[in-house]
């Protein structure tokens, strides 16, 4: 007697990194990482718009790292209010990996004069 068992794919989610640092003339730079390494992929800024949505505000390519990994960066301007943002990464591996998403951060706003 055989027995086989159907045959099932897995597909592992890329794991994304996010960090906020406030720049020069009240600019944020929004930066990360990707691992495992997507270096064909695409790096999706988005911020959180009303009624819960998230909204794309900016697309960016993923730049080579060490350590088999990709890292991304966006410059935001100076903004009178406050806003969460997120990055979703989306690789181009050929479909070894399903897109990955980020933390969201808060980017406080910017008092003005």
């Amino acid at each position: 007697m055989v027995v086989a068992s159907p045959v099932v794919e897995a597909f592992s989610k890329v794991r994304v990194a996010l960090s906020a640092r406030r720049a020069r003339g009240g600019q944020t730079r929004l930066h990360g990482f990707v691992s495992p390494a997507a270096p064909a992929g695409r790096a999706l800024l988005q911020r959180r718009a009303r009624g819960g949505r998230w909204a794309l505000v900016r697309r960016g390519a993923l730049k080579p790292f060490i350590d088999h990994r990709s890292r991304y960066r966006f410059m935001l301007p100076a903004r009178r209010r406050g806003e969460r943002y997120r990055v979703v990464v989306v690789p181009d591996d050929g479909g070894a990996h399903v897109q990955g998403t980020s933390r969201r951060v808060f980017v406080g706003g910017v008092r003005r004069r």
